[in-house]
């Protein structure tokens, strides 16, 4: 057991000197991608469900909301991945500090849910989470709502890569007006909260 565990830090050791901290920063952006088009579908459904206007009207501006960071999540991604030469030359000036961190939260990241596992955890994690997944089939809100928190966990992780990735904050001009339109959107939402 012990041996199978050295063989796999080596490995990953060996990975993560491969791939820098921008590299798994695009990774982390690919899947909040997939997780955002997911929950978009599960809260479509949701949306056609509805019975008064005031609450399609909800859904049809959080539908909005949605679309949109996804869109401000490829476009992040798409800056990166364009630049990536120069983003791995900018991560050669992290301080010592932030470098040590960086590498903590990496190899914190290889292990996360869906990236680097090993079929043998995975089968683990399936046989965890069967009478969980039970319980979430029996209603589309609550599959909806886990979709947002595992959506939001992606998001934090991906933007604690960002800090060790130098070339997202260069990227974040790329996503300025996204942003202004999400926050215009998150505006008309609350404006409609409190009128229904």
């Amino acid at each position: 057991m012990r041996a199978l565990f050295l063989l796999l830090s080596s490995m990953i050791a060996r990975l993560l000197a491969e791939h820098g901290f921008c590299v798994d920063y695009i990774k982390c952006m690919e899947i909040l991608e997939e997780k955002q088009r997911h929950c978009l579908t599960l809260e479509e459904n949701l949306r056609l469900r509805q019975s008064t206007s005031c609450s399609r009207r909800r859904w049809e501006i959080k539908l909005e909301l949605n679309g949109l960071h996804m869109r401000r999540a490829e476009l992040a991604r798409d800056c990166v991945q364009k630049s990536i030469d120069i983003a791995e030359e900018g991560e050669k000036t992290l301080d010592r500090d932030t470098l040590e961190k960086c590498e903590s939260l990496s190899r914190k990241f290889f292990f996360a849910p869906g990236v680097g596992r090993t079929s043998a955890s995975i089968k683990e994690r399936k046989k965890r989470s069967a009478s969980k997944k039970k319980a979430f089939n029996n209603s589309r809100k609550s599959r909806a709502a886990d979709c947002r928190i595992e959506t939001k966990q992606w998001h934090k992780q991906c933007s604690a890569l960002a800090r060790c990735c130098p070339q997202t904050q260069e990227c974040k001009a790329v996503t300025l007006s996204i942003m202004d339109q999400i926050n215009d959107e998150r505006a008309k939402l609350q404006s409609l909260k409190d009128e229904c």
